[in-house]
């Protein structure tokens, strides 16, 4: 890769960091038109080889323990949820709008 400077950014929603990276633009376009072609999704790709350099870089230990704090952290947050559901009287989304079966999945578009 020519021009590999990166950049992070934290995605708050998924606790994740969006990435991005310098390459030229000659080279960008014919990825784009090849990977079309193909029916490849280049983020897809990223997101496979970074995960593939996180496990090769990154001490067993050192994942595993960010694997528990990850864990931990969701737990915590899906408690904190259903205790404002229960707290303010309310049901889920499901209780709330159960599924109909006279509306399509699509939403009707197609």
């Amino acid at each position: 890769m020519s021009g590999g400077v990166f950049e992070r950014k934290e995605v708050d929603a998924l606790k994740q960091t969006a990435v991005q990276v310098k390459f030229d633009s000659g080279r960008y376009a014919a990825l784009v038109r090849y990977a079309r072609k193909k029916e490849v999704s280049i983020e897809k790709e990223l997101a496979e080889t970074l995960e593939r350099l996180y496990k090769r870089l990154v001490p067993a230990d050192v994942r595993e323990y960010i694997e528990e704090t990850d864990s931990e952290s969701r737990e915590k947050g899906g408690a904190k949820k259903k205790d404002m559901t229960i707290e303010n009287g309310q049901g889920t989304a499901g209780e709330l709008f159960p599924k109909s079966d006279s509306i399509p999945e699509n939403g009707g578009v197609s």
